[in-house]
């Protein structure tokens, strides 16, 4: 299919935006952090981002074949709209008609984490198989499904929310309504609220003097490398994280037994440091482990870039009908 591709991954955080070529190779890319204000400020945002990149390409419009959104939350395909973003200002947005106000092209929306599995199994770590699972661990937890070559959205598109399935009954409180959701355990905001609680205890420990007396400035890799150099209070926060995560992904394997899992989102960036105990954890405990091969757990290809692609490659995905297995 000819013609230039735009995708934008639109996260709690940051708005990022590429222009992909027709060899599907990214040209030049343009990130925003996401207003909080409201749903109107996070549209001209994504837009503006959009203009950015044709500009500096000296590309028109037309030469555009489709422009593909990756949004966090329940995401109606069909009507274009964000049904609920619990980590946005969004209730039920007709994004899709409001971004076309403001760029007049072929529009497809998706779920992020769903974006970035179609990604992984398109051009990615789970390229050529059927059954395979993206999970993104960074402002919130999200999961993608592939099952059978095409991205599972459930009932009502809203399937799939797999950070807000209760891993720890009665826990903490999910901006979701629940508490003990897996997105309050092991989004980066859970591993450094665990991190800070772990260093004021310990005012002797490497973790504590990595903040210089600030809690703030400590950061998510930080805590990984103190844990692996034997800093006492980092490995516990490490061994809490690791074991909570361990819970959620055998969970899902038993659930949809994937021929493997993607880990990725900013955490995903620690790569063997999260995958190795992952699938050990998955061989040993997953349902009837001894008896089917079990899931490959490994560190997504695309990495950080995973839900950008997907994001683009929906317009493709969606008008060819095609199964990203073949």
């Amino acid at each position: 299919m000819p013609g230039y591709l735009l995708g934008i991954d639109l996260g709690g955080t940051s708005i990022k935006a590429a222009l992909l070529d027709e060899k599907l190779q990214i040209l030049r890319r343009h990130s925003v952090r996401t207003p909080q204000e409201d749903a109107t400020a996070v549209i001209r945002s994504m837009a503006d981002a959009c203009r950015v990149l044709l500009a500096a390409e000296e590309i028109t419009l037309e030469d555009v074949f489709s422009l593909g959104i990756g949004a966090p939350g329940i995401i109606d395909n069909d009507r274009g709209k964000v049904v609920y973003a619990n980590n946005l200002p969004f209730v039920d947005v007709d994004l899709r008609d409001l971004i076309h106000d403001e760029l007049p092209l072929t529009i497809y929306l998706e779920n992020d984490a769903n974006a970035a599995a179609l990604a992984e199994a398109w051009l990615g770590a789970n390229q050529g198989m059927k059954d395979s699972m993206v999970i993104t661990l960074g402002t919130g937890v999200g999961g993608g499904v592939i099952t059978d070559g095409r991205i599972l959205h459930g009932n009502q598109f809203a399937g799939g929310e797999v950070g807000h399935m209760v891993i720890v009954a009665g826990g903490a409180q999910c901006n979701c309504g629940r508490r003990g959701c897996w997105e309050t355990y092991s989004a980066a905001a859970s591993l450094m609220r665990m991190a800070r609680a772990a260093a004021q205890d310990d005012l002797t420990s490497a973790l504590w003097q990595a903040c210089t007396n600030d809690l703030e400035l400590l950061r998510p890799e930080q805590v990984f490398d103190l844990a692996f150099s034997g800093d006492k209070a980092a490995r516990s926060v490490y061994d809490r994280y690791i074991f909570l995560l361990k819970q959620a992904v055998v969970n899902l394997v038993s659930i949809f037994r994937p021929q493997q899992i993607a880990i990725g989102g900013g955490l995903g960036n620690q790569r063997e440091r999260l995958t190795e105990p992952l699938q050990e954890a998955v061989a040993l405990e997953s349902y009837a482990g001894r008896y089917v091969k079990p899931t490959r757990v490994v560190s997504t290809q695309l990495g950080a870039d995973s839900g950008l692609y997907g994001a683009a490659l929906l317009g493709r995905y969606y008008q060819g009908g095609i199964s990203v297995a073949g």
